[in-house]
């Protein structure tokens, strides 16, 4: 019997690779970076830092990856309807205890077209954020 809870979500070796490639990136574009990988349901996989990057980069990539994840889309579509109306997304991450960052840089990750989880970066500005977690996102499929 399999008791895989998780196996439409993204595999460790694979979250492992994704957040190597987002902090290849960031060096490659002289960035001071933090990435995470989550599965479909928000779960930290892995997170890493990269010297010299502030503090609170981790948290603030894992709040992206996880509103990605949990939202099924990466942060980026939706930005139009949370530029629009805060007060909503403010509420909808209050409603989580405040773990979900409705910010650029939290992007899903695809494989055989399913979304398995979301990756998020934080450190540089928002679309630079964005354009690494694409990138790292796609390092996968």
């Amino acid at each position: 019997m399999n008791c895989n809870l998780f196996r439409d979500s993204v595999e460790i070796s694979d979250a492992k690779k994704v957040v190597s490639a987002a902090l290849e990136k960031g060096r490659q574009m002289n960035f001071q970076i933090a990435a995470a990988v989550v599965d479909v349901r928000g779960s930290v996989l892995v997170a890493e830092k990269m010297e010299g990057a502030s503090a609170l980069t981790t948290q603030l990539a894992e709040g992206k990856a996880a509103a990605a994840a949990l939202l099924g889309r990466s942060i980026r579509d939706l930005y139009q309807s949370i530029q629009e109306n805060p007060a909503f997304w403010v509420g909808v991450s209050g409603l989580t205890g405040w773990r979900l960052l409705f910010g650029k840089g939290g992007v899903v990750i695809r494989k055989d077209g399913k979304v398995v989880g979301a990756v998020g970066v934080s450190g540089a500005r928002a679309d630079e954020d964005d354009v690494v977690a694409e990138s790292a996102a796609n390092s996968i499929q």
